[in-house]
């Protein structure tokens, strides 16, 4: 699990995540709180995350309602697997590998009220997100190539980037950690806005 610079996420209505992973059991991919880990926070949205019954579920919190967007199958399989949400002020959708998981977008005006904690494979779910335990829970498996952008990418320029190594000076890029430190305790952001995270929360 890795923390990320505050507000990365919770000062964008535009905006695309995007990561690969890998997994046999699931938790949060990418968390957004009013508190960090440990404390209990007020507000909360596992943004991605793969539930209980190993579907794939997303959502930017819109404040009003938990409602995730949803893969119709698993994706705790082992296998690897790419996932980019992408949020446009009023409506989000999800790709998984590349195809659009609901092609009419999910509708509600994001609004991320006071959850300016945000991190890498970690997040408190439970309560209204459903298929979560109510706890902070931390993802069981492997995540590559984290990529936050404060555009909206289309689901062509999706397909074309997911499987490859980027610059980190792309237009919009605002953070790109590609966790392949493999020592030390920083997860280095490759783009010049130099959002370096912090391993080791949970």
């Amino acid at each position: 699990e890795a923390l990320l610079p505050s507000g990365l996420i919770s000062s964008r209505t535009i905006l695309t995540l995007e990561l690969w992973f890998q997994t046999n059991t699931g938790g949060v991919l990418f968390g957004c709180q009013s508190a960090a880990y440990p404390t209990t926070p007020s507000n909360y949205a596992p943004v991605l995350y793969v539930g209980t019954d190993g579907k794939l579920r997303g959502e930017f919190y819109n404040g009003v309602a938990a409602s995730p967007i949803t893969t119709s199958g698993t994706v705790n399989n082992g296998a690897w697997h790419h996932v980019a949400l992408v949020g446009n002020v009023n409506v989000q959708s999800m790709y998984l590998d590349g195809v659009v998981v609901n092609p009419t977008p999910l509708s509600g005006t994001i609004n991320h009220l006071n959850m300016t904690y945000n991190q890498i494979g970690m997040g408190r779910s439970g309560d209204v997100w459903p298929a979560s335990p109510t706890q902070w829970w931390s993802f069981g498996g492997q995540i590559d190539e984290v990529r936050l952008w404060n555009v909206v990418r289309t689901q062509q320029q999706i397909q074309a980037d997911r499987s490859r190594i980027l610059s980190g000076y792309e237009t919009g890029l605002v953070g790109y950690w590609r966790l392949n430190e493999g020592s030390g305790q920083v997860v280095h952001d490759s783009t010049p806005s130099a959002n370096h995270g912090q391993l080791g929360i949970g």
